[in-house]
Protein backbone atom coordinates (compact mmCIF):
# COMPACT_ATOMS: atom_id res chain seq x y z
CA UNK A 1 0.00 0.00 0.00
CA UNK A 2 2.83 2.39 0.86
CA UNK A 3 4.39 1.91 -2.57
CA UNK A 4 1.14 2.71 -4.39
CA UNK A 5 0.52 5.77 -2.19
CA UNK A 6 4.00 7.14 -2.89
CA UNK A 7 3.49 6.56 -6.61
CA UNK A 8 0.24 8.53 -6.40
CA UNK A 9 2.03 11.27 -4.44
CA UNK A 10 4.66 11.48 -7.20
CA UNK A 11 1.88 11.84 -9.75
CA UNK A 12 0.33 14.68 -7.75
CA UNK A 13 3.73 16.41 -7.59
CA UNK A 14 4.11 16.09 -11.36
CA UNK A 15 0.71 17.71 -11.82
CA UNK A 16 1.38 20.46 -9.28
CA UNK A 17 4.83 21.32 -10.69
CA UNK A 18 3.79 20.75 -14.31
CA UNK A 19 6.89 18.65 -15.03
CA UNK A 20 7.57 15.44 -16.91
CA UNK A 21 7.12 12.08 -15.24
CA UNK A 22 10.85 11.40 -15.62
CA UNK A 23 11.58 13.73 -12.70
CA UNK A 24 12.57 11.78 -9.60
CA UNK A 25 11.73 12.80 -6.03
CA UNK A 26 13.31 11.88 -2.72
CA UNK A 27 11.47 9.78 -0.17
CA UNK A 28 11.04 12.81 2.11
CA UNK A 29 9.48 14.82 -0.72
CA UNK A 30 7.07 12.00 -1.51
CA UNK A 31 6.12 11.59 2.14
CA UNK A 32 5.35 15.29 2.42
CA UNK A 33 3.37 15.12 -0.83
CA UNK A 34 0.99 12.61 0.75
CA UNK A 35 -0.99 15.68 1.87
CA UNK A 36 -1.95 16.08 -1.79
CA UNK A 37 -3.38 12.56 -1.88
CA UNK A 38 -6.92 11.82 -0.79
CA UNK A 39 -7.39 9.29 1.99
CA UNK A 40 -8.15 5.75 0.79
CA UNK A 41 -11.79 4.77 1.09
CA UNK A 42 -11.13 2.41 4.01
CA UNK A 43 -9.45 5.18 6.08
CA UNK A 44 -11.23 7.49 8.51
CA UNK A 45 -9.84 11.04 8.43
CA UNK A 46 -8.00 10.83 11.74
CA UNK A 47 -6.62 7.39 10.82
CA UNK A 48 -5.25 8.77 7.55
CA UNK A 49 -3.52 11.61 9.41
CA UNK A 50 -2.07 9.16 11.94
CA UNK A 51 -0.81 6.89 9.17
CA UNK A 52 0.95 9.79 7.40
CA UNK A 53 2.59 10.81 10.67
CA UNK A 54 3.70 7.22 11.17
CA UNK A 55 5.32 7.05 7.72
CA UNK A 56 7.14 10.34 8.33
CA UNK A 57 8.47 9.34 11.75
CA UNK A 58 12.28 8.85 11.94
CA UNK A 59 11.82 5.39 13.43
CA UNK A 60 9.66 4.29 10.51
CA UNK A 61 12.15 5.69 8.00
CA UNK A 62 14.89 3.68 9.71
CA UNK A 63 12.85 0.48 9.46
CA UNK A 64 12.12 1.21 5.81
CA UNK A 65 15.80 1.75 5.03
CA UNK A 66 16.74 -1.48 6.79
CA UNK A 67 14.09 -3.40 4.88
CA UNK A 68 15.23 -1.96 1.57
CA UNK A 69 18.82 -2.90 2.39
CA UNK A 70 17.79 -6.43 3.34
CA UNK A 71 15.82 -6.88 0.12
CA UNK A 72 18.76 -5.59 -1.89
CA UNK A 73 21.08 -8.13 -0.29
CA UNK A 74 18.98 -11.09 -1.41
CA UNK A 75 20.98 -13.47 -3.55
CA UNK A 76 18.04 -14.28 -5.80
CA UNK A 77 14.64 -12.75 -6.31
CA UNK A 78 11.70 -15.11 -6.58
CA UNK A 79 8.97 -14.72 -9.18
CA UNK A 80 6.36 -16.91 -7.52
CA UNK A 81 4.93 -14.14 -5.36
CA UNK A 82 2.65 -15.52 -2.65
CA UNK A 83 2.81 -19.07 -4.06
CA UNK A 84 5.01 -21.28 -1.89
CA UNK A 85 7.60 -23.77 -3.14
CA UNK A 86 5.57 -26.82 -1.96
CA UNK A 87 2.57 -25.49 -3.86
CA UNK A 88 4.70 -25.05 -6.97
CA UNK A 89 5.94 -28.61 -6.58
CA UNK A 90 2.39 -29.93 -6.24
CA UNK A 91 1.35 -28.13 -9.42
CA UNK A 92 4.35 -29.61 -11.24
CA UNK A 93 3.50 -33.14 -10.04
CA UNK A 94 -0.11 -32.82 -11.21
CA UNK A 95 0.98 -31.55 -14.62
CA UNK A 96 4.00 -33.83 -15.25
CA UNK A 97 3.12 -36.92 -13.19
CA UNK A 98 6.51 -36.90 -11.45
CA UNK A 99 8.41 -35.06 -8.73
CA UNK A 100 10.55 -32.09 -9.87
CA UNK A 101 14.26 -32.03 -9.11
CA UNK A 102 15.95 -29.09 -7.37
CA UNK A 103 17.10 -27.51 -10.64
CA UNK A 104 13.56 -27.52 -11.98
CA UNK A 105 12.33 -26.02 -8.72
CA UNK A 106 14.94 -23.28 -9.09
CA UNK A 107 13.57 -22.51 -12.55
CA UNK A 108 10.02 -22.40 -11.19
CA UNK A 109 11.00 -19.71 -8.71
CA UNK A 110 13.28 -17.60 -10.92
CA UNK A 111 11.87 -17.70 -14.46
CA UNK A 112 9.40 -15.01 -15.48
CA UNK A 113 6.25 -15.51 -17.54
CA UNK A 114 8.20 -14.43 -20.62
CA UNK A 115 10.61 -17.33 -20.15
CA UNK A 116 13.63 -15.27 -19.07
CA UNK A 117 15.39 -15.35 -15.71
CA UNK A 118 14.59 -12.65 -13.21
CA UNK A 119 18.21 -11.43 -13.10
CA UNK A 120 21.66 -12.28 -14.46
CA UNK A 121 22.73 -13.99 -11.25
CA UNK A 122 19.84 -16.44 -11.46
CA UNK A 123 20.60 -17.12 -15.10
CA UNK A 124 24.26 -17.85 -14.34
CA UNK A 125 23.39 -20.18 -11.45
CA UNK A 126 20.83 -22.07 -13.53
CA UNK A 127 23.24 -22.41 -16.46
CA UNK A 128 26.03 -23.70 -14.20
CA UNK A 129 23.65 -26.10 -12.43
CA UNK A 130 22.37 -27.58 -15.68
CA UNK A 131 25.90 -28.00 -17.03
CA UNK A 132 27.09 -29.72 -13.83
CA UNK A 133 23.98 -31.88 -13.79
CA UNK A 134 24.60 -33.03 -17.37
CA UNK A 135 28.24 -33.85 -16.58
CA UNK A 136 27.29 -35.90 -13.52
CA UNK A 137 24.72 -37.81 -15.54
CA UNK A 138 27.41 -38.68 -18.08
CA UNK A 139 29.60 -39.97 -15.27
CA UNK A 140 26.81 -42.29 -14.16
CA UNK A 141 26.03 -43.52 -17.67
CA UNK A 142 23.35 -42.94 -20.26
CA UNK A 143 21.21 -40.06 -18.97
CA UNK A 144 18.04 -41.50 -20.49
CA UNK A 145 18.29 -44.67 -18.39
CA UNK A 146 19.24 -43.12 -15.05
CA UNK A 147 16.90 -44.04 -12.22
CA UNK A 148 14.49 -41.15 -11.34
CA UNK A 149 15.54 -41.26 -7.70
CA UNK A 150 19.17 -41.03 -8.77
CA UNK A 151 18.39 -38.01 -10.97
CA UNK A 152 16.75 -36.27 -8.01
CA UNK A 153 19.78 -37.02 -5.85
CA UNK A 154 22.25 -35.72 -8.44
CA UNK A 155 20.26 -32.51 -8.94
CA UNK A 156 20.12 -32.02 -5.17
CA UNK A 157 23.90 -32.43 -4.88
CA UNK A 158 24.50 -29.96 -7.72
CA UNK A 159 22.33 -27.29 -6.14
CA UNK A 160 23.88 -27.87 -2.72
CA UNK A 161 27.30 -27.17 -4.20
CA UNK A 162 26.11 -23.95 -5.83
CA UNK A 163 24.27 -22.56 -2.82
CA UNK A 164 26.28 -19.99 -0.83
CA UNK A 165 26.95 -21.49 2.57
CA UNK A 166 28.85 -20.13 5.54
CA UNK A 167 31.62 -22.34 6.83
CA UNK A 168 30.66 -24.35 9.88
CA UNK A 169 26.96 -23.51 9.59
CA UNK A 170 24.25 -25.64 8.00
CA UNK A 171 22.44 -24.33 4.95
CA UNK A 172 19.52 -22.16 5.98
CA UNK A 173 20.82 -21.38 9.48
CA UNK A 174 20.04 -17.80 10.47
CA UNK A 175 17.44 -17.32 7.76
CA UNK A 176 14.19 -15.66 8.78
CA UNK A 177 13.22 -13.69 11.86
CA UNK A 178 14.24 -14.33 15.43
CA UNK A 179 11.96 -14.81 18.41
CA UNK A 180 12.83 -11.38 19.76
CA UNK A 181 11.93 -9.79 16.43
CA UNK A 182 8.55 -11.52 16.44
CA UNK A 183 7.92 -10.41 20.02
CA UNK A 184 8.87 -6.83 19.22
CA UNK A 185 6.66 -6.79 16.15
CA UNK A 186 3.75 -8.20 18.16
CA UNK A 187 4.24 -5.51 20.81
CA UNK A 188 4.36 -2.74 18.19
CA UNK A 189 1.26 -4.11 16.50
CA UNK A 190 -0.69 -4.14 19.77
CA UNK A 191 0.49 -0.62 20.56
CA UNK A 192 -0.61 0.66 17.16
CA UNK A 193 -4.00 -1.01 17.58
CA UNK A 194 -4.46 0.61 20.98
CA UNK A 195 -3.58 4.00 19.55
CA UNK A 196 -5.96 3.51 16.64
CA UNK A 197 -8.83 2.46 18.92
CA UNK A 198 -8.09 5.35 21.28
CA UNK A 199 -8.08 7.87 18.43
CA UNK A 200 -11.31 6.48 17.04
CA UNK A 201 -12.94 6.60 20.48
CA UNK A 202 -11.92 10.25 20.89
CA UNK A 203 -13.35 11.03 17.46
CA UNK A 204 -16.67 9.36 18.33
CA UNK A 205 -16.78 11.05 21.74
CA UNK A 206 -16.27 14.49 20.20
CA UNK A 207 -19.00 13.72 17.71
CA UNK A 208 -21.41 12.69 20.48
CA UNK A 209 -20.61 15.84 22.49
CA UNK A 210 -21.23 18.04 19.44
CA UNK A 211 -24.54 16.32 18.74
CA UNK A 212 -25.56 16.66 22.39
CA UNK A 213 -24.89 20.40 22.28
CA UNK A 214 -26.93 20.71 19.11
CA UNK A 215 -29.82 18.83 20.70
CA UNK A 216 -29.68 21.11 23.76
CA UNK A 217 -29.69 24.16 21.50
CA UNK A 218 -32.74 22.91 19.63
CA UNK A 219 -34.47 22.08 22.92
CA UNK A 220 -33.94 25.65 24.14
CA UNK A 221 -35.33 26.99 20.87
CA UNK A 222 -38.39 24.76 21.18
CA UNK A 223 -38.94 25.92 24.74
CA UNK A 224 -38.68 29.57 23.69
CA UNK A 225 -41.14 29.03 20.86
CA UNK A 226 -43.54 27.29 23.22
CA UNK A 227 -43.42 30.26 25.61
CA UNK A 228 -44.07 32.68 22.73
CA UNK A 229 -47.03 30.64 21.57
CA UNK A 230 -48.47 30.59 25.09
CA UNK A 231 -48.12 34.38 25.25
CA UNK A 232 -49.92 34.78 21.92
CA UNK A 233 -52.70 32.47 23.02
CA UNK A 234 -53.06 34.42 26.26
CA UNK A 235 -53.32 37.70 24.35
CA UNK A 236 -55.87 36.16 22.04
CA UNK A 237 -58.05 34.96 24.92
CA UNK A 238 -57.91 38.42 26.49
CA UNK A 239 -58.69 40.52 23.42
CA UNK A 240 -61.22 38.42 21.50
CA UNK A 241 -64.15 38.75 23.94
CA UNK A 242 -63.88 42.55 23.81
CA UNK A 243 -64.17 42.57 20.03
CA UNK A 244 -67.05 40.16 19.77
CA UNK A 245 -68.99 41.76 22.66
CA UNK A 246 -70.00 44.77 20.50
CA UNK A 247 -72.07 42.62 18.14
CA UNK A 248 -71.43 44.90 15.16
CA UNK A 249 -70.23 43.70 11.82
CA UNK A 250 -67.35 46.19 11.89
CA UNK A 251 -66.21 44.91 15.24
CA UNK A 252 -66.52 41.35 14.04
CA UNK A 253 -64.50 42.19 10.95
CA UNK A 254 -61.90 43.97 13.05
CA UNK A 255 -61.77 41.01 15.42
CA UNK A 256 -61.33 38.65 12.49
CA UNK A 257 -58.43 40.73 11.18
CA UNK A 258 -56.88 40.68 14.61
CA UNK A 259 -57.19 36.89 14.69
CA UNK A 260 -55.45 36.76 11.34
CA UNK A 261 -52.68 39.01 12.67
CA UNK A 262 -52.14 36.88 15.76
CA UNK A 263 -52.14 33.64 13.81
CA UNK A 264 -49.66 35.09 11.33
CA UNK A 265 -47.31 35.95 14.17
CA UNK A 266 -47.69 32.45 15.55
CA UNK A 267 -47.03 31.07 12.09
CA UNK A 268 -43.91 33.24 11.77
CA UNK A 269 -42.63 31.88 15.06
CA UNK A 270 -43.27 28.31 13.97
CA UNK A 271 -41.58 29.00 10.65
CA UNK A 272 -38.28 29.33 12.49
CA UNK A 273 -38.58 25.62 13.26
CA UNK A 274 -39.07 24.76 9.61
CA UNK A 275 -42.89 24.77 9.61
CA UNK A 276 -44.98 26.40 6.91
CA UNK A 277 -47.85 27.21 9.26
CA UNK A 278 -47.97 30.88 8.29
CA UNK A 279 -48.78 30.13 4.67
CA UNK A 280 -51.53 27.75 5.70
CA UNK A 281 -53.07 30.42 7.97
CA UNK A 282 -53.05 33.00 5.16
CA UNK A 283 -54.81 30.60 2.81
CA UNK A 284 -57.44 29.67 5.40
CA UNK A 285 -58.06 33.32 6.33
CA UNK A 286 -58.52 34.34 2.71
CA UNK A 287 -61.01 31.54 2.28
CA UNK A 288 -62.91 32.78 5.35
CA UNK A 289 -62.93 36.41 4.17
CA UNK A 290 -63.95 35.39 0.68
CA UNK A 291 -66.89 33.43 2.00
Amino acid sequence: MKKSLLALAAKRLHEANNVDEDVQYTDDELLQALDLVEAPQYFVDHQWESYKDYLRAPKTKKYSANGKKARGSQVHIHTSGAVSIPQKKDEFIVENKREPDDIEVFDMMHVTKKGSYVDDRSRVVASKAKADFANKLLEVGNSEHVDPEKRLEIAREVMQELRPNKKGRPCGHGVGVTKSQVTKFSYELRRMRRQSVSSENRFLLNKVVAQSKEIEKQSRQMKTMEENMNNFIGQLKTVLPAFFATGTSNAQGLGLHFIIYVFCRVGAALHNLGLSFRLAVHINCKMVLGS
